[in-house]
């Protein structure tokens, strides 16, 4: 009996390594690798949106002195989410804790950054300065209007 089970053992181990030998050259669905799926010539440029897409076009000045007549569109309020989007940042380099770090930057209280319009603000957190990082990727247009608008109440 012992010598029953030992031999049906061992025709198990010689089917199974006979089974992954022959599955290893054998063209199997899971052996596919993306190089060998069809691709689309480099020149053939992006792809055509999907059916029943709607394209999103982000809105606001992207130039600071186009901006200046641009007025802030969200309504009254939101200072307090713009307050922590600031503190978050914009408050580390303008009087934060790297700001000894870095070149003297503008209190954004000051006389000669409040005359600006609202869009001059808006497109400088959009695409940054020479000393300042671009945050149009980080923070949605809502965030950015919020910080605006907290920007603007620092004059009071």
């Amino acid at each position: 009996m012992a010598r029953a089970v030992k031999t049906t053992r061992t025709r198990l181990v010689v089917g199974a390594v006979f089974a992954c030998a022959v599955s290893t050259g054998c063209d199997w669905p899971w052996r596919h690798d993306m190089f060998d799926q069809p691709s689309p010539p480099a020149a053939a440029g992006p792809r055509s949106p999907a059916a029943g897409s709607v394209p999103r076009q982000e809105e606001g000045p992207f130039d600071r002195v186009a901006g200046e007549s641009i007025s802030n569109p969200l309504r009254a309020g939101g200072a307090a989410t713009g307050r922590a989007l600031y503190q978050i940042y914009c408050l580390p380099c303008h009087d934060g804790p790297v700001a000894k770090y870095f070149p003297k930057m503008p209190s954004l209280a000051a006389p000669d950054v409040q005359q600006h319009g609202d869009g001059w603000l808006y497109a400088t957190i959009t695409n940054g300065t020479p000393l300042m990082p671009a945050y149009g990727h980080e923070l949605d247009p809502t965030e950015r209007w919020q910080i605006v608008r907290f920007v603007r109440t620092m004059a009071r």
